[in-house]
């Protein structure tokens, strides 16, 4: 049995691809490919890459992130993750599809040495007669900006600004691709590049499926996902998110948040997109230029150029962003006071969570008294 293993990039089509395959299982199980969600509600396969990394004693990055994958220890990692390993020794009994397919935008952030990247093929290799792995990039800029709005919809509440100086060791798209390809080797390696007049036909899915050899005939697309922030609403969000964490501290949601990314996205769709200003854009082009060249030598030399950039808006002033983003609020505040978005139950009004909790008020302390006397 052979297996493909899609690998990201993160903010590269993934959550389209994801889709597309979980809505069309049983017809691409007909044509020889086997495509399963371990939890169906859920588009990544992050459990392969965490089970990985807590077999090596490794976790992901920030207390955050460990508390929202339930990994904050190697032990929790792996009691929730490592039956999904041990489950891939059964797929060529229980599966007469010769082709499985699995996916995951996780697995190349997360898998971030040649030691992980081993132990993860190893894996594969172990339980597939032939293991091929296939991967999408987009230029820095693009990628960051994705990224960017990606961040502010769960929780973070950083200016871009910050957020370019945090990212711009993760920019180097050369060093990433070639820890894969050194490792599996070119061979089992397709490096696909990510963007409109990249894409066969300018859509993901059909580029996808051309390079796995997948017959789309008849299959059905998703409707598009996972749509990126506008400018204004990524500021409205990152300063809610300043007062309104995702997460609560147990790693469950806050059900204080719940509907105000989607009414936000909503009352933003058609405001600016985000865009880099000429000095974060320098910045960025500075840094990459030596590693593109030689991403594009190495892994593309018959293309005469590697990203195309047509020509991008200005981005909005400070005083624009923060006019726009207040207009956001108060169509928020507006659409409260009309009951258009749900109001907390008791329960979850007292697992609201909040950075900074409000004053208690007069009600509540008074209901903490004893009666007075008459």
């Amino acid at each position: 049995m052979k297996a493909i293993v899609h690998i990201g990039s993160p903010k590269a089509g993934s959550s389209s691809i994801q889709d597309f395959l979980h809505l069309n299982a049983a017809r691409l199980a007909e044509r020889g490919v086997r495509y399963r969600r371990n939890v169906s509600h859920r588009g990544s396969q992050f459990e392969y890459p965490l089970a990985v990394m807590a077999r090596s004693g490794k976790l992901i990055n920030g207390e955050t992130e460990r508390a929202r994958y339930q990994a904050r220890t190697v032990k929790e990692a792996l009691a929730g993750n490592e039956k999904y390993l041990n489950d891939l020794s059964r797929y060529a009994d229980r599966y007469k599809e010769p082709v499985a397919m699995f996916s995951s935008e996780h697995i190349l952030p997360w898998l971030n040495s040649a030691s992980l990247v081993k132990a993860f093929d190893d894996l594969f290799c172990a339980n597939f007669d032939d293991v091929q792995y296939v991967v999408y990039f987009r230029s820095p800029d693009d990628a960051l900006l994705s990224q960017y709005s990606e961040r502010v919809k769960r929780g973070y509440s950083k200016p871009l600004e910050a957020f370019v100086r945090q990212r711009l060791k993760g920019l180097n798209i050369l060093k990433t691709a070639s820890r894969w390809a050194n490792t599996v080797g070119d061979d089992r390696m397709q490096v696909r590049l990510f963007g409109q007049d990249l894409l066969d036909n300018g859509d993901v899915i059909e580029d996808f499926c051309n390079a796995c050899g997948i017959d789309a005939t008849e299959l059905q697309k998703p409707p598009r996902v996972n749509e990126s922030l506008s400018a204004p609403g990524a500021e409205c969000l990152r300063i809610l998110n300043s007062m309104l964490p995702e997460l609560r501290p147990d790693g469950s949601s806050n059900p204080l948040r719940s509907e105000l990314l989607e009414a936000v996205q909503a009352l933003s769709a058609d405001m600016p997109r985000l865009q880099l200003n000429d000095k974060q854009r320098k910045i960025i082009n500075d840094l990459t230029r030596e590693p593109l060249e030689a991403f594009h030598k190495r892994f593309f030399p018959e293309r005469a150029h590697l990203f195309t950039t047509g020509r991008r808006a200005h981005p909005l002033t400070q005083a624009e962003l923060r006019e726009q983003a207040l207009l956001i609020t108060a169509r928020l505040l507006i659409k409260t006071r009309m009951g258009e978005l749900k109001t907390l139950n008791i329960l979850e009004r007292q697992r609201a969570y909040l950075i900074d909790p409000p004053a208690e008020t007069t009600d509540t302390a008074d209901a903490t008294k004893a009666p007075a006397s008459k």
